[in-house]
């Protein structure tokens, strides 16, 4: 048997090798989960490769949750651009970060369309929208 990948900080490099990882026992590394289709009720977080798209950019990154996502981390250049939608004060340096990294001036980045190839035992396609535009952010285009 291989030797057993723990890694701390997920890269587009890690999900090109394998799109689903989950905590370690410790909750400190991240694992890949190398089951062809595992289900919702075999982890309690789940690190899903996930394509997003808004405004015109399609961007590689990941889920994170359970069914119901409450984060997102998007690979722009060298950048891991992470969101979190229960931060306001992470998200908006999360957007300054994005922009830079696109070299854009600041644009409507939500909502954001995700879709995802994964494949969860018993559950419907990975694909939605995450609007957060009840929550304020200071770059308006």
């Amino acid at each position: 048997m291989g030797k057993l990948i723990k890694i701390k900080i997920l890269s587009k490099a890690d999900f090109e090798k394998c799109p689903i990882w989950v905590w370690d026992d410790t909750r400190e590394y991240k694992i890949p989960i190398t089951d062809t289709e595992p289900s919702w009720e075999d982890f309690d977080t789940f690190f899903i490769k996930t394509k997003f798209k808004t405004n015109g950019y399609q961007l590689d990154g990941y889920l994170v949750g359970n069914n119901n996502y409450f984060a997102f981390t998007l690979f722009v250049g060298s950048e891991n651009v992470k969101f979190n939608v229960n931060s306001d004060s992470l998200n908006e340096g999360s957007l300054k970060k994005l922009f830079q990294a696109l070299h854009c001036k600041p644009f409507n980045f939500f909502p954001v369309e995700y879709e995802s190839d994964v494949i969860i035992k018993g559950a419907n396609k990975i694909s939605g929208v995450i609007n957060m535009l009840n929550k304020t952010f200071p770059y308006k285009k």
